[in-house]
């Protein structure tokens, strides 16, 4: 699901400059990445912009550890599923987008300005999405991607609808969804990690090998921010197997029915 290439030593920019030049754990982690599904290809960009903007590969150029930081903060609630009332809002593509207008036109035409309102009626109504929404906001025209699980069915949803002035889009596709049983899901986030994980082993052997002439490289902290890596990817079985919802979804759905009817 999570596909990546790591760059080699070679292609990484060191931090710092001149004679003190040095490289860390997550400048080591400096990747092109995206997210393959069922041949989908999210964080893609579209031909157009690479022939008008940029001459790399076609994904994000970044540290693959934010991705991997970003999603790890949002899996436990990605893991818990959402209850058929409250789904029923967002069951459909066409249904999720309607609902995401509809937060947004409460704010901009019913809300009083008060935090007491925002917090007790806006936030239930939008939290259990805006939770399940992959932070991208470190890219340009940044997409918006969502993980929802209902029962035993996963749905991953895109929009990456963002146009220069001249109406080129920036990625590849522009909004879609993929639904796949929450099994597999679970499967291919496992085989994404370890996958990482293994690519980052070789990546810190060869970096402990570059000569100190070259460039600065801290090994001790290096070691233990790799060591420190492979205790959070152990951990991900035991996320991936143990689901804990806090959710108080009656509140939710009382507060959805409030932000679209009124009341």
């Amino acid at each position: 699901m999570f596909k990546f290439l790591l760059k080699g030593l070679e292609e990484i920019t060191p931090w710092g400059e001149g004679n003190q030049r040095y490289l860390h754990w997550f400048g080591l982690t400096d990747a092109w990445y995206w997210l393959d599904i069922e041949g989908v290809q999210l964080l893609r960009y579209s031909d157009e912009f690479l022939q008008k903007y940029l001459s790399q590969l076609p994904y994000v150029d970044y540290q693959l550890a934010r991705l991997f930081w970003d999603f790890t903060g949002i899996v436990r609630d990605v893991l818990a599923p959402i209850p058929d009332e409250v789904f029923a809002n967002i069951r459909t593509f066409e249904n999720f987008e309607a609902y995401l207008d509809t937060l947004a036109d409460w704010l901009e035409h019913e809300w009083d300005g008060t935090e007491e309102v925002y917090d007790r009626i806006y936030v239930p109504a939008s939290q259990w999405v805006a939770q399940r929404r992959l932070d991208s906001s470190y890219l340009i025209g940044a997409p918006r991607i969502y993980f929802f699980r209902n029962g035993e069915q996963f749905y991953v949803r895109w929009i990456a609808d963002f146009v220069d002035e001249q109406g080129v889009p920036m990625w590849q596709t522009a909004k879609g969804e993929y639904v796949v049983d929450f099994g597999t899901f679970v499967a291919g986030l496992q085989q994404s990690v370890r996958a990482f994980a293994g690519a980052m082993d070789k990546q810190v052997k060869l970096a402990l090998d570059v000569p100190s002439d070259l460039i600065y490289i801290d090994r001790a902290k290096l070691l233990g921010n790799h060591e420190e890596f492979l205790r959070e990817v152990e951990a991900y079985d035991d996320i991936l197997s143990f689901v804990s919802d806090w959710a108080d979804w009656e509140d939710v759905a009382a507060k959805i029915t409030q932000i679209r009817w009124g009341g």
